[in-house]
This record gives C-alpha cells, sequence and structure tokens, in this order.
C-alpha cells in the first residue's frame, strides 16, 4: 500500500492542476453536438469568461489568456531530464492584443453604458530629428452628443468600439512583467534593455494591438524611457492579414459542408431566441456566432452584464445561452482553422505570407545571420487561430484574449538548433509531431507547407 504523505498528496494535486489546465485547451470540438455535451460543459464553470483575479492557473481564460510564467514553465523534456545539454538562445513570440471593448453592438444601441473616461489612448506622431520641434502629447477623448440624431442607434459611452481598456492595458503590462521573468531573468533572451540587434518587434495597423505592445513593452522594461520602433507594413499590402478574393469561395464551400449545415440545425433555436431578444434578425448576425462572441465576450470581460431585451419585456441572456454562444464559437474557430477540408489552402492564403516572413527571421537568426534574440509579434486572433491550425494544434477553442504562440530556439552542445512551439503556455500538442523538441529542419519542413506556392495566382483563381 502507497502511504500518501502530504508531500505526494502536493505532488497529485499539482498534476491534476497542470493536467484541467491543458484539457481545457483540447476539448473535443469535432461534432456541432458539442453544445450540449456535459463533458465540455465543465470547462466553463468559474470565471472562464470574467477578468481573472490573481495569477492565471495556466487553464484557458478567454478574458486573459495564460503565458508563458516562472511558475508554469517546464523546459524541453530532453533538456529537463539531463538527456540533452543545450540553452534557450532565441523567441519567437506572437500574441493577440489584451482585453477590448466590442466591435459588434446590437442594431439599435446597447442597454450598457460603456465607460473609458479612465482610458487616455495618446495620438501623436515625432520627428526623428532631434532638432525637430517635440509634439503636445494629446488624447482620444471620446464623449457622445446626444443631441446628434444618431445617438439612439449607439450607446450613450465614452469609449470607441473596439478600444484597448484599462484593464487590458494593464493586463499588458502584467503579461510583460512575467515574460521578463521567465525569458529576460531566467534565459536572458529578453535583454535588460531593447537594442535594434537583439530585439525586434512588428504590429498590425491598428491601435488595439499598438496599445497593447505599449503595456506588454512597460511591463518588459519598466525603467526605459526612450522611443522603440514597432514595425508594420503597409495596411494595403500587410502580410498578416492579405487582401485575396479567393477566400470568399474557400469559406463558402467551408460553409456549405454536412458539418456545417449540422452546426446551424443544432444552434437553430439559440440563434432565433437571440435573435428575437437582442433584434438581430440579420445575416451579419445570424450567419456565424462570431458577432455574438464578441459582444459577449467583451461584456463579461470588462465588467459589465449580459444584454437584455430593450423593448423594456425584462428578459435577458442567460448564463447557459451565454455558455453555448461561447462553445458554438469555439466549434466554428476549429472547424474554420482545424477540421474544414480546404483547411491548408485557408491557412496559405489567410497567414501564408506572414508565415513566410517569420520563417525567414528564424532562418537568419538560427544561421547565425541576424543577431536576434527577441522577437515580438502583436496581432489578433485572426492571425493566432490560422497560425495554430498551422501548428498542427490538436483541437482549437476562441483565441482568448492574449493568446500566444512561443516559439523558442534551443541550441545543444552539438551545434544542433531544436524548436519547441507553446501554445499560452503549454508545449503546443500538434499533429505533426513532437512540438517539445524538433529539429529546426523539420519544423521549417512543416511551416513551409504553408506558405502558398504562388499567393498571386492562388488569389485570382474563379
Amino acid at each position: 500500500m502507497i502511504k500518501i504523505t502530504s508531500s505526494l498528496l502536493a505532488l497529485v494535486l499539482a498534476f491534476s492542476v497542470r493536467a484541467a489546465s491543458v484539457d481545457s485547451l483540447y476539448p473535443n470540438l469535432t461534432d456541432p453536438s458539442v453544445i450540449n455535451h456535459a463533458p465540455y460543459d465543465s470547462l466553463m464553470h468559474g470565471d472562464k469568461y470574467e477578468t481573472r483575479k490573481g495569477k492565471s492557473d495556466g487553464s484557458y481564460n478567454y478574458c486573459s489568456m495564460p503565458h508563458p510564467t516562472t511558475s508554469q514553465y517546464k523546459e524541453p523534456e530532453p533538456v529537463a531530464n539531463g538527456t540533452v545539454k543545450a540553452n534557450l538562445t532565441a523567441l519567437l513570440y506572437i500574441q493577440r492584443h489584451q482585453k477590448r471593448t466590442a466591435y459588434n453592438l446590437f442594431p439599435y444601441g446597447e442597454n450598457e453604458h460603456y465607460d473609458c473616461s479612465d482610458a487616455e489612448p495618446f495620438l501623436y506622431m515625432g520627428a526623428s530629428n532631434s532638432s525637430q520641434p517635440k509634439p503636445l502629447p494629446v488624447y482620444a477623448a471620446t464623449y457622445v452628443d446626444r443631441q446628434n440624431p444618431l445617438y439612439a442607434t449607439l450607446t450613450n459611452s465614452t469609449c470607441q468600439f473596439p478600444q484597448l481598456t484599462v484593464g487590458g492595458f494593464l493586463d499588458g503590462v502584467q503579461h510583460g512583467k512575467e515574460l521578463y521573468e521567465l525569458y529576460g531573468e531566467k534565459y536572458h533572451v529578453i535583454p535588460s534593455e531593447p537594442s535594434k540587434e537583439t530585439v525586434w518587434l512588428r504590429s498590425s495597423t491598428a491601435p488595439l494591438t499598438q496599445g497593447s505592445a505599449g503595456g506588454v513593452l512597460r511591463g518588459l522594461w519598466p525603467h526605459y524611457n526612450k522611443p522603440l520602433p514597432l514595425h508594420q507594413q503597409i495596411d494595403s499590402i500587410d502580410s498578416h492579414e492579405p487582401s485575396c478574393d479567393y477566400m470568399d469561395t474557400l469559406k463558402s464551400a467551408s460553409m456549405s459542408t454536412k458539418s456545417w449545415k449540422k452546426h446551424l440545425k443544432v444552434t437553430e433555436s439559440l440563434r432565433k431566441e437571440l435573435a428575437h431578444m437582442l433584434f438581430t434578425n440579420n445575416s451579419d448576425w445570424n450567419s456565424d456566432f462570431d458577432h455574438y462572441n464578441d459582444n459577449f465576450q467583451a461584456r463579461l470581460c470588462n465588467g459589465y452584464k449580459l444584454p437584455c431585451d430593450q423593448s423594456g419585456s425584462g428578459k435577458c441572456v442567460t448564463n447557459e445561452q451565454a455558455r453555448q454562444v461561447f462553445v458554438a464559437g469555439d466549434w466554428e474557430y476549429n472547424y474554420y482553422w482545424v477540421d474544414r477540408e480546404n483547411v491548408t489552402e485557408a491557412i496559405q492564403l489567410t497567414s501564408g505570407l506572414y508565415i513566410k516572413d517569420m520563417l525567414k527571421q528564424l532562418q537568419e537568426v538560427e544561421s547565425g545571420k541576424s543577431s536576434l534574440k527577441y522577437m515580438h509579434h502583436f496581432m489578433h486572433d485572426g492571425d493566432i487561430g490560422p497560425l495554430a491550425g498551422s501548428l498542427g494544434i490538436r483541437s482549437l477553442r476562441w483565441p482568448g484574449m492574449a493568446s500566444n504562440i512561443a516559439i523558442e530556439l534551443w541550441k545543444t552542445d552539438k551545434h544542433q538548433t531544436y524548436v519547441r512551439a507553446l501554445y499560452s503556455g503549454h508545449t503546443l500538442q500538434s499533429r505533426h509531431g513532437n512540438m517539445d523538441w524538433m529539429p529546426f529542419h523539420k519544423f521549417v519542413h512543416i511551416w513551409s507547407q504553408y506558405v502558398p506556392r504562388d499567393f498571386v495566382a492562388q488569389c485570382a483563381q474563379s
């Protein structure tokens, strides 16, 4: 008989927490009927769609996704067990921005007053020449004029939709602090001060990602006060989200399959209930669950209640209806980027050019052509989804706020380079193989399959 000592019990409990943390990222999302499944339902309990209080336990939390931290981080197994001697030499880190207000407001306005009066989004440009005058720091102070005849169709608010909230900014600062504790103080791939030789930062052209970068970078370097370049590509040809007409054809094909039709049938009554209550009986709100997810998630993440019927009936969206909306949204994300038949081409035309950019950066670092050690990209859920799919993620829930992919380069004492890929702080469970310890050349081969052969020609297909 095994004697359960206090230390053994603590070990068992710790293992259970870690297993539960990982499991929450990888539920079975193959069958659209998952919204009625009890095992998945158990993952939706607790505060997973409300602002996280305290340290993350590593579980899925839409409002503040887990990320690598000193308390949760485990080295690659061959390094941890002493089979291989290796050092972490470089990090490519891609993350979604922190929490924000909603993109999608109800057609006849919102019953909540969104308050962003505590946020000061700064908007100004500077001149690189030190002899030029410096700009006066100005920030956007949003207000609503009740005399505006369009007022009734929006909401009484001091927010832009969307915009990073103060809570999102502060989450970003904490995110940066925890990244530095791990990758700076422990592994020394994030320097104590940024330099163009070792650090490269990129974002989309959206204020959301730029604002999020401001928070995370302040957390990384709390005492650094010089300006930093945050690289962006020209919006019209940005490789992270290129324009491609053929994507509409691929999406239409994916929404005509038996799986998608079953999804619509399973969720039909839910969509009718919500449309009747929220006056959202139009195609933008009912073709999929994107708008409902966005609106409900933004409310809960920022401390607001679920919406109510604005006709005065007193009916409000219930917790169970919200849960079903979130599960349906998870199923759709998994379907788009993991399960649909044309997923490889869809990823190629959505994120393939972006993957090509990152592969080049990694290859130059690995070969010694580049001295970069730390590359950090601030992007969107629409980037994290296809990137996770390209890495072969086994199951994909909606990538929550600040969800992240970390690609680590490890160099052995025999000068061999290995890749370790993490998703939201945990080794990515991949259909492509062992992402805990993969030879660099094999990783490059796998990821290269998602680079389009001829992007222009593929997008010109009719």
